[in-house]
């Protein structure tokens, strides 16, 4: 756990009101968790393909055409003019597109020839770039790579105890393209930069965040589901449903087993107890109830004395709008209170 303030969560109302607008994605399990991020600045190598414009193009024909021709005669095939035709070369010699030779002579590269064929050459450059990781509660479970949106994401002091380690990052740059194309890791960035910049440049800095989240299981077309995650603005409790901070779709256990394994029943005992305890229900009647999960719902058969007190306070149990978290640390299931009287 990262210090700072207690982990706060919503009430039953505030879970109400995001089960109504999150009621097209028809959810079939909901969450609220407090997700801690490690957001990895490091200078890295990108490389890009650019578009080879109409004047480049022009001279690598030429260059094609008649391989080792000298820049004046190359100016007689494109009338381009002396001074436009060198700087054109020049910038070619950049890229390692084209190369001088002895006599003042021209002539392609092999990535020059790629480039003609291709329309556009791959364009090395340094740039410092964030990656977010999830941080595991588990010490046994390494950071995960996973892109979430900026809106959101706020800044939480970190403890001693908050360390990263660059064999994370360092891994999903090896990683396939598939794995890359899965989970949305930017496939241009090619490698950590560790030499020929000064070392100031060079520094990786790893910035605690901390996204308060909504999370529900939702169905997809072809049978399969769908994690997504909603950033919460803790104070006035408010769901940003207009853009998700996040989606995964299969696998997405792997990321968080904590959400995948479901709650044992004494947590949703200790859920419908706490629950309660405000209402001044006797506490036999309530631990006489019995409970069951199933989805997003917490079953709950109540004995006739608890179902009139209820019915006499217009309890929002009875019409439906109840809401309970169970769980315990920064990951809660919400589940809707779905009273039935005991029959007999």
């Amino acid at each position: 756990m990262m210090p700072g303030p207690p982990l706060t969560f919503p009430g039953s109302r505030a879970l109400a009101g995001w089960w109504r607008q999150l009621g097209a994605l028809q959810p079939r399990r909901f969450w609220v968790a407090h997700l801690f991020f490690h957001r990895v600045e490091a200078l890295v190598r990108i490389l890009h393909p650019c578009p080879l414009d109409r004047l480049s193009q022009l001279v690598l024909q030429g260059l094609a055409r008649r391989p080792g021709t000298t820049a004046a005669q190359l100016d007689d095939q494109l009338h381009l003019g002396r001074p436009v035709l060198r700087q054109v070369l020049r910038g070619l010699e950049t890229h390692h597109l084209a190369q001088p030779e002895p006599g003042e002579c021209w002539t392609l590269t092999p990535p020059g020839r790629d480039a003609l064929e291709r329309g556009e050459y791959p364009h090395l450059h340094h740039e410092r770039r964030i990656f977010p990781f999830l941080h595991s509660p588990s010490p046994d479970r390494p950071p995960h790579f996973l892109k979430v949106s900026q809106p959101g994401i706020g800044f939480r002091p970190a403890g001693e105890s908050w360390t990263f380690n660059l064999s994370s990052l360092e891994g999903s740059l090896h990683q396939s393209a598939e794995w890359k194309q899965q989970h949305d890791f930017p496939r241009e960035v090619e490698e950590i930069v560790r030499e020929g910049v000064p070392e100031w440049q060079r520094v990786i800095v790893d910035h605690p965040a901390h996204i308060p989240a909504g999370l529900v299981l939702v169905p997809e077309k072809d049978g399969g589901e769908r994690l997504v995650a909603f950033a919460i603005q803790p104070e006035g409790w408010l769901l940003n449903t207009a853009a998700p901070a996040f989606e995964l779709g299969s696998g997405w256990e792997g990321m968080f087993p904590e959400l995948a394994a479901e709650l044992p029943l004494s947590l949703w005992q200790q859920a419908w107890r706490a629950w309660c305890s405000p209402r001044g229900l006797p506490l036999p009647d309530v631990q006489a109830c019995t409970l069951e999960k199933q989805d997003y719902r917490l079953r709950v058969r109540a004995g006739s004395a608890l179902v009139k007190r209820l019915q006499a306070a217009r309890s929002d149990a009875l019409k439906g709008e109840a809401w309970v978290l169970g769980g315990e640390g920064p990951w809660r299931e919400a589940a809707l209170l779905d009273l039935e009287p005991e029959t007999g």
